[in-house]
């Protein structure tokens, strides 16, 4: 019988938890971005304009954004480790 491959079961595990962190940061983006275009939805178009650059420079959720490249720059290596290692003969 074969031994299951402990290392690539952790490096499965690994991506697998770093995608689901990506995909809640992504969401947590959007989310913001919604509703502030829902706040701002009610002003004439020269003001929401107004209100769009300055969330841009003040109110973008900066923190969320540098957490999705952190995490994407993890998972890179740690797919590349995990096709190394399924490619790998037993």
């Amino acid at each position: 019988m074969m031994m299951p491959n402990i290392a690539l079961i952790a490096t499965a595990l690994v991506l697998a938890i770093v995608m689901v962190i990506m995909a809640i940061d992504i969401r947590m983006i959007f989310e913001r971005l919604t509703r502030y275009r829902r706040i701002i939805g009610e002003y004439p178009p020269t003001l929401r304009r107004l209100f769009w650059r300055q969330f841009a420079w003040i109110g973008f959720p900066y923190a969320q954004l540098v957490s999705l490249i952190f995490w994407l720059l993890v998972a890179f290596p740690t797919a590349c480790q995990l096709a190394r290692l399924a490619m790998a003969p037993a």
